[in-house]
């Protein structure tokens, strides 16, 4: 499998507004979930009450090397929280481990990336209240805990991307092409209204 990091070192986007110059990001994969199953339908009774988590419905969850894992009755399953591919599938490996040790028939299958969280600073600050008035069909403003920023509206599904004034953006995506794709919409908004720091 090819490194997640590889492919988004020294991104190198050129901005439509101002085409004679070309802006180098270094997006940063914050988090990523992954999916795989464990085969079987689990029988609850085998686990111990204590990684029995009841919100919606019942599941188990773990916590294995700073990431969490959620097992459906199903058998589907999440890893959240992995800074890497690798590090999600050694914490869903180490689950199937736990499973069994429990006394559950469960196998290892099905392993992909659902989705990644990635950061980036870009190096200027941006106005943002005049770029959200300006850009008002474009942006969405939400506030939360005091600050405040700003949602990109996309046309494509599962693909997020956040602004602060800082200049600090928060974006998720499918995979790298889809993160890319959305820095790409959004960074000539960015550039029209920046602030050299």
């Amino acid at each position: 499998m090819e490194s997640l990091k590889e492919k988004v070192d020294d991104v190198s986007i050129n901005d439509d507004l101002r085409a004679s110059e070309e802006v180098n990001l270094d997006i940063i994969v914050t988090s990523l979930t992954t999916s795989f199953r464990v085969g079987n339908i689990i029988d609850f009774k085998k686990v111990p009450p204590k990684y029995m988590v009841v919100l919606y419905c019942q599941t188990v969850q773990l916590k294995i090397d700073d990431c969490k894992i959620i097992i459906w009755h199903s058998g589907k399953s999440q890893c959240v929280g992995a800074s890497s591919e690798d590090q999600a599938l050694t914490a869903a490996r180490k689950s199937i481990d736990i499973l069994k040790s429990w006394g559950l028939d469960v196998t290892f299958s099905e392993f992909r990336v659902m989705s990644l969280f990635c950061s980036c600073l870009l190096p200027w600050r941006i106005q943002i209240e005049a770029m959200v008035t300006k850009y008002s069909n474009n942006f969405t403003c939400f506030i939360r805990r005091k600050s405040n920023y700003w949602m990109l509206n996309t046309t494509r599904a599962r693909r997020f991307l956040a602004v602060y004034p800082s200049g600090y953006v928060r974006m998720s995506g499918l995979n790298i092409e889809g993160i890319l794709s959305i820095v790409e919409e959004a960074l000539p908004f960015f550039s029209e209204f920046r602030i050299e720091c």
